[in-house]
């Protein structure tokens, strides 16, 4: 049970800063669960399968563990145009819902498998006929439409971010639309990248499945930038629609 502890511990420290009373709360609750007679902490392994153990994110489930109200760990996030950190550095304050690490993830694993397409295509023949994989303008199309929507992503990934960055450099006060486009265009990134990733499995074929190839591998993981539950596809449609359309992001009828 020591070992779990330790790593409830290790796994809220990182925000520390930015969960104030909530990290002390939830080391006070593990540290409970540790000495009591029963097996009340559990670890729920919820990312075993494919690319998903890369991101691991596992559940402490803690049952029949008194917890006195005064220790409870609250959830108070900031609205998501307004930064978990006003008064603190610039990079930290941006917007709580500007998230642009996961898409940019996912487009480096997108560009990663088109530079493997590309040297595939150049040195690897067809199957039937013998001809280079290269020449057949079907791969060259696979190759094109890959290419532009991985740029596409990030020309308009880097767009916003520098337009969030420059606001929290000068100290502007951010609107509502400010986090609503970063979103944007952290899904169209993230979107772009595993399109792209399946336009260039056309050009591999059944090798994309062998996993003595790097190609599998980048196949698998693309799909991770559309599977977690905080920036799910349909989550960031409900941000962007809402604000477009006037609407509170707490309005029902809500996505998930």
């Amino acid at each position: 049970m020591a070992t779990e502890v330790d790593w409830t511990q290790a796994g809220i420290e990182p925000r520390a800063s930015l969960v104030g009373k909530a990290k002390e709360a939830a080391v006070e609750i593990a540290k409970r669960a540790a000495a009591a007679d029963r097996p009340c902490l559990t670890i729920e392994q919820t990312w075993l399968a494919m690319s998903a153990r890369a991101s691991m994110s596992n559940d402490v489930v803690v049952d029949q563990v008194f917890v006195a109200e005064a220790d409870a760990p609250l959830d108070n996030r900031p609205l998501p145009h307004l930064p978990w950190i006003p008064d603190g550095r610039s990079v930290l304050r941006v917007p709580s819902r500007a998230r642009v690490w996961m898409a940019a993830l996912i487009l480096g694993v997108a560009q990663a498998a088109l530079d493997e397409s590309i040297g595939f295509a150049k040195t690897r023949t067809m199957s039937l006929g013998g001809g280079q994989r290269g020449s057949m303008p079907g791969n060259q199309f696979a190759i094109a439409d890959a290419a532009m929507l991985v740029e596409a992503g990030r020309a308009f990934l880097y767009q916003e971010a520098r337009a969030i960055t420059a606001k929290a450099v000068n100290g502007a006060t951010f609107e509502p639309m400010d986090a609503s486009r970063m979103e944007m265009a952290g899904l169209v990134a993230r979107q772009n990248a595993q399109q792209a990733v399946d336009r260039l499995f056309a050009i591999h074929g059944a090798h994309g499945l062998f996993e003595t190839g790097n190609f599998e591998r980048l196949y698998r993981d693309v799909r991770m930038g559309t599977l977690h539950a905080v920036s799910a596809p349909e989550a960031v449609r409900e941000q962007v629609g809402k604000t477009l359309l006037g609407i509170d992001q707490a309005a029902q009828p809500r996505w998930g």
